[in-house]
């Protein structure tokens, strides 16, 4: 069972280690009790009861039974604010508990249903011999349109149809990219969506022009930001190199080439890699410039 341990228990006083230690008499009871739960699209009322501790941070189709069900869950439910040794009990009137695990499921399944719900099937563009109108991964979401006014439209489409599921679109982190330079700009709620020559989108970084020298070095940047978290043990000269090359293969190596397929690679981003990938070594074997080593010997 794969659940973290040493958590603070509920209401009910079951902690994750009760669950682990006796899973084999368990499961066929919880097994039992879901699956009425499904029939009768309904739970028992204490099941959805919770406490709050107040804590400082910083800052596709869906059948109708599970629906009801989930609706139900909350529908009774109720949370106690715990504030020093006092308990102020609440009622829930919107979102789930915190850490569950429905919740990011529950919000594909929504953005699911206003995408497919969206008339954007004459609005795509050719990449590739494929037709695409968006890239969606979670909530971050990428549109394509031929000309600007296609893409306000999408836009506004978009935006009013997150608004009806109580979802908003954040313009102060939306940004636009063209070809060509845009006569009138994007425009969310009244407010002016930023233009730019790149972005990032799931870690990589799109431009205009194709060119992944900027992309390169930062892929270089993260490799080195993983060597400096490992460098005491890398540089130490008490640690074996088999286990030195360990670390460099499954930790450093991995964030340096982080989809590297994508990339077309030159001459000048080559260079730039081999350069990284040198110094690391030279500095996990112990050797600077007034050692005279050359790249072979290291």
């Amino acid at each position: 069972m794969q659940m973290k341990t040493g958590r603070t228990p509920g209401n009910d006083h079951i902690t994750t280690e009760m669950l682990k230690h006796g899973h084999k008499t368990l499961v066929p009871v919880l097994t039992q009790l879901f699956n009425a739960c499904l029939t009768r699209q309904a739970t028992p009322k204490h099941m959805a009861d919770s406490s709050t501790i107040l804590l400082f941070k910083k800052e596709q189709g869906v059948l109708a039974k599970l629906i009801n069900l989930l609706r139900n869950i909350y529908t009774n439910a109720v949370s106690k604010v715990r504030v020093n040794d006092e308990r102020v009990e609440i009622d829930i009137y919107r979102g789930v508990q915190q850490g569950d695990t429905i919740s990011p499921k529950l919000f594909t399944a929504c953005l699911e249903h206003i995408f497919r719900r969206l008339p954007w099937d004459d609005r795509d563009i050719n990449i590739n011999g494929r037709c695409l109108s968006n890239l969606c991964f979670a909530d971050d979401i990428a549109l394509f349109a031929n000309t600007a006014n296609k893409l306000q439209q999408m836009a506004s489409e978009l935006n009013d149809d997150t608004d009806q599921v109580g979802l908003k679109i954040n313009s102060s982190k939306t940004k636009t990219m063209s070809t060509t330079p845009l006569l009138n700009p994007i425009q969310l709620d009244d407010s002016e969506i930023e233009a730019s020559d790149n972005f990032v989108y799931l870690s990589q970084l799109v431009t205009i022009v194709r060119d992944h020298t900027r992309k390169i070095r930062r892929r270089k940047q993260a490799g080195w930001a993983v060597f400096h978290q490992y460098r005491n043990f890398l540089t130490s000269r008490t640690v074996d190199m088999k286990y030195k090359r360990r670390i460099f293969n499954q930790c450093i190596k991995q964030a340096t080439l982080y989809c590297y397929e994508c990339w077309a690679l030159m001459k000048k981003g080559r260079d730039i890699m081999v350069a990284a990938q040198r110094l690391m070594e030279r500095a996990m074997a112990g050797v600077n410039i007034l050692d005279k080593k050359t790249n072979d010997w290291v």
